[in-house]
């Protein structure tokens, strides 16, 4: 797959592997356009951080055929007994199909800098049965993610780090 063709299908989605480097954002709608760094709050001094109180927002029941979880993970060639993290994994959306994917002889580091988040990415894990993830409190600077995984996903939260090419 070409990254042009990857852009059109993965939704606002940055993947960054020894495998292949993806960096798109998709609006439902098909609108493509390159994702942009920028500050954690706006010009008006709000913050970029996802609100906790809208995580309904993301369980969105059309996500799957939008954000194409499934392409994504081909695209980086996930498979079983992979060690992969997800950086801004808001109510664990994504990372609880990562878990599927990695299956019991992987595992998923979830991290996130706000530890409401993680609440949530953890009640969804145990309401999904999934116990191969492990939860990390990152900070702006530092994710705290161990070194050697074989892919680091972050799906609709680049626009909100300072400087994520750091």
């Amino acid at each position: 797959m070409t990254v042009a063709a990857a852009t059109t299908a993965l939704g606002l989605v940055t993947v960054l592997s020894a495998r292949t480097t993806l960096l798109a954002q998709t609006s439902p709608s098909g609108q493509t356009s390159l994702a942009a760094p920028g500050p954690r709050t706006s010009a008006a001094g709000r913050s970029r951080l996802f609100p906790p109180g809208s995580l309904g927002l993301l369980e969105a029941p059309d996500r799957n055929q939008w954000q194409k979880p499934d392409l994504i993970m081909d695209a980086l060639k996930i498979a079983e007994g992979d060690v992969v993290a997800e950086l801004g994994v808001a109510g664990g959306w994504f990372t609880a199909r990562l878990a599927r994917r990695v299956g019991p002889n992987g595992l998923v580091y979830a991290e996130d800098i706000q530890s409401i988040m993680l609440e949530a990415t953890r009640r969804r894990l145990q309401r999904e049965g999934l116990t191969n993830v492990r939860t990390v409190l990152g900070t702006p600077t530092d994710p705290k993610l161990p070194p050697g995984l074989d892919a680091v996903l972050i799906a609709d939260a680049y626009r909100e780090m300072d400087d994520p090419i750091r």
